[in-house]
Order: structure tokens, then sequence, then C-alpha cells
């Protein structure tokens, strides 16, 4: 993380955080000469006025500017004031209403700048230590963005924006400029609400989404920066309580299409060690659905129990090739009888929950920092394991494990896709049931259902208790063996 951006944000978020008090062994001039100092690596920081007295001072038109990457940002804040208070704190408020323009200035897309609104009740930070190194502790009962106006190129958009906060407290210490000390981050938000809609002015599509979510948490901690290692050594956690998000698209050749999604709760992680970055994810009760009317059904919606991801990475090269996992699990998934009418409208088929777990391994070649420089930078996979593939639905439950060794080059010279080399070996049951099931439907005639046995034939071994079993084996020189018999 660059300096610019650490300076941008601990200075951004004192001001968007809106009556601020700050208790620290500094004084408001000290503050000011820190947020003013050339050396914020193209942070720049202005007040259109600046009015001292012997309490602290009152800043007008508050400035601030930076770039990340090809993007040029300025925010401009009304006004804040800087108190100076008798135990060597420093108190930060803003009106209770506070104008805030923003300009974003890309170097390949037009100009853009919004006019919004900052409200907020009953905010407070408090800031302590130093100006180059302050800790904060905040608090608001609200805090609500709203965008009041989008130009590009000075032409009015039709778009709007609200977003809002609800019961916040965080802490937030040991931040510093360059990221040369520990930090240790802290967040709680009682209610989290956003709506934002939108017209295309090329195609004339609207677009909206509102969203809502009870219970954010988040932490995290970060060690000092190693400028010698590619991603900082930190540890993080958020949590969601019940949510709900809803999107709404229409365009003129289609109509309008909806979406729909809620869940109980979700928790993400991550944690990155000098060698490794792993990434995790769970959501519990969650409600789909989604309408098109190019979809005949009209509207297709579904629970699920449970899903969880984990992705875990290599975070620095070496010489040797390094592993990746992925989980994936998805528990409990069900369909609203709204979509099995469409098909059985005699239940006919089994609706037991369906149920999906994949963990795969890999080992990859990151050998240096200039692979992930590239236009499209890739880490190639030399070695693919499937160490768990599961799969239950409609009464039928199957299971597969494998391992591949990639080829270097996936093409030969010749245009011909080179072929990985090794082995799955896969266990069904239930699968001659549900192909009974499905005849008895009326859903495959006799002809399709001998045909697909015939299929199965090839490919498995019928065993004992409606079982299948299969094992393909594939070699560097194309050929392939099924159960044994070479077919290629």
């Amino acid at each position: 993380m660059s300096q610019k951006i650490v300076t941008a944000l601990s200075f951004g978020g004192m001001i968007a955080l809106h009556p601020m008090a700050v208790f620290a062994d500094v004084t408001a001039e000290q503050l000011w000469a820190h947020w003013n100092n050339p050396s914020n690596d193209g942070v720049s920081i202005a007040a259109g006025q600046v009015d001292t007295s012997t309490d602290g001072m009152t800043l007008t038109d508050v400035t601030l500017s930076f770039s990340v990457e090809d993007t040029g940002a300025t925010a401009t804040l009304g006004g804040m004031t800087l108190t100076n208070q008798s135990n060597g704190s420093v108190l930060v408020t803003l009106p209770d209403t506070t104008p805030v323009n923003v300009t974003l200035t890309p170097s390949d897309a037009p100009v853009t700048e919004a006019a919004a609104t900052l409200n907020s009740t009953e905010f407070v930070l408090t800031l302590s230590g130093t100006a180059e190194q302050p800790d904060l502790d905040l608090g608001a009962v609200l805090m609500a963005l709203t965008v009041d106006s989008v130009t590009q190129e000075g032409e009015p958009l039709d778009a709007s924006f609200a977003l809002n906060f609800g019961d916040v407290t965080g802490t937030l210490t040991g931040l510093t400029s360059d990221l040369s000390a520990p930090a240790d981050l802290t967040l709680d938000v009682g209610e989290y609400g956003l709506d934002m809609a939108m017209t295309d002015p090329d195609s004339s599509a609207e677009i909206s989404s509102q969203s809502q979510f009870a219970n954010f948490a988040f932490n995290a901690h970060i060690e000092a920066i190693d400028p010698d290692i590619f991603l900082p050594v930190l540890q993080g956690k958020m949590t969601f309580g019940s949510g709900q998000s809803s999107t709404t698209t229409t365009v003129p050749e289609i109509g309008t299409m909806s979406s729909s999604a809620s869940s109980q709760s979700a928790e993400a992680q991550i944690a990155i060690t000098e060698a490794r970055a792993t990434y995790e994810g769970t959501a519990q009760g969650l409600e789909m659905s989604f309408t098109d009317p190019r979809i005949p059904v009209g509207t297709v919606g579904g629970q699920a129990e449970a899903i969880d991801f984990m992705l875990s990475l290599p975070a620095a090269p070496a010489d040797d090739l390094q592993r990746a996992d992925l989980v994936f699990d998805l528990n409990g998934l069900t369909l609203d009888d709204s979509v099995w009418s469409t098909f059985d409208s005699d239940a006919a088929l089994p609706r037991d929950p369906a149920n999906l777990r994949l963990a795969l391994e890999a080992d990859m070649e990151f050998t240096s920092l200039a692979m992930l420089e590239q236009p499209s930078p890739e880490l190639p996979i030399r070695n693919l394991r499937i160490t768990d593939l599961h799969l239950s639905f409609a009464g039928v439950e199957a299971d597969a494990t494998g391992s591949f060794m990639l080829p270097e080059t996936p093409m030969s010279p010749e245009g011909i896709p080179n072929t990985p080399a090794g082995s799955i070996e896969a266990r069904a049951t239930g699968v001659i049931g549900l192909l009974g099931k499905l005849g008895e439907a009326g859903l495959v005639d006799p002809e399709q259902l001998m045909g697909a046995q015939m299929m199965l034939g090839m490919f498995a071994t019928f065993g004992e208790n409606d079982t299948l079993t299969s094992k393909i084996e594939t070699a560097e020189d194309g050929s392939v063996l099924i159960n044994g018999t070479q077919i290629k």
C-alpha cells in the first residue's frame, strides 16, 4: 500500500466520519502542519481559509487531492474546526450537514464530478498519540452520504446514490503514513444501507440496487511493512448479521430483469504471512431469486443452508513449485416448487436438498514478482489434484478423486491441445434409479433411456445396489484408458 493512499485514508477517514473528538499529546497546529506536509507522497491537503485562535483553528473549503495509478481524485469539504483541549487533545468537528464535492480525472475516461451531502448525528472521534502516529476512537449514531448530482464532462447523468451507517464504533491504532509500525483496526456498524440507481446514457438501460445489512463487524491487524516482501503481513475478519440485496435492470429490447438475495449471517477472513495468503468465507441461510422475461418459468428461486469457501495461495516467489488450495462447499440447496413444476409437475423425482463439495490442490510456478507484472499475469499450474469431489442430488451420490500433471505448453506446434497426464476415479450410486424415475415421469422416452444406459456402460462398471465405478487415465502421448481399456 503506497504512502499516498495511507495518508489519504488517515485524513479522509477523519473528515468523512464527521464531528470528531481528538485526544492526544498534540495540538491543532501540529495536526494541520502534518496534514500539509509536502512529503506526503503526492497527497495535497489545503484549505481555502484558515482562521486561528488560542483554542485552535477553523478551516474552510478543505480540499484533499491525490492520485491512484492513472486517476486523479479531489474531495472538497465545506469546513471543519480543530479545537485544542485542556488535556492535550484536539477536538475536530464538522457541521451536522456538510457539503462534499468529488472530482475524478482518469487519464483514459471522461472527468466525473459528484456533489454530495454528508449528514451525521452524535459523531465522536477521539485521537491519542502524536500527529505522525495518531490513535483513533470513533462513534456515531448515524452517518449518511447522499449524492445530489453527477456530471461527466459537464453533462448531467441520471444517477443517484445514498449510503447510510447506523450505530458506528471503531478504533485505529498504530497507523503511520508509511506503515512502518504495526497497526490495528476495528469497526462495528449496527445498520448499513445502500441505494443506488442510474440510467445508461448510451443504451437507456435503467439499473437500480438496494442493500441492507445488520451487525457488521471488522477487525484487522497489519504488521509493519517490509519492502522486501510482496504482500503486507496481516490478519482480518469481517462478519455480517442478516442482510438482503436486490437489483432491477430494465433494458428496452428485453424488459425488466430482477434479482434478490438474502442471508442470515456471513463471515470472511484473510490471513497473510510472509509465505502464504489465505482467504475464507461463509454464509448461512441464503435465499436467492432471479426474474427474466426470457425465462419461461418467470422467476427462478432457491435456498441454501450454507456456502463455504477457502482459497490459499503462495504470497512470495520461490524456486520450487508452491501449493495452492481451493475448497468450496454448497450445502442444502433447494429449488422452489415453481421451478420443479415446469418439468416434474407430478413430483416423480426426489427433491432432497443438493450438496456439493470441491477440494483442489495445485502446484504452481511462482518464481519471480515479474510474473505478476505482465499485461495478463498468471502463475502456471504444473500439477492438479482433486482431493475431494462430492455431489448429491435427486437421489444420486457421486464421489471422485484424481490427479493430473499439466503440460508446460497447452498447445502443440501443430495447434493440437496437449493432454494432461494422470487419472481420475469416480463412484456413484442411484444413477440407474434416477434414470428410471425420469422415464416414469415421461421426461425421458425409452429409446433415450436405453441410450443413456449404453453410454454409462462405456465409461463405468455396474455394481451391486445401483453402484457405478469408473477410472479414466490419460497420458502425455494423448492415449486414454477407461477402466483399463484403451479407447484412444
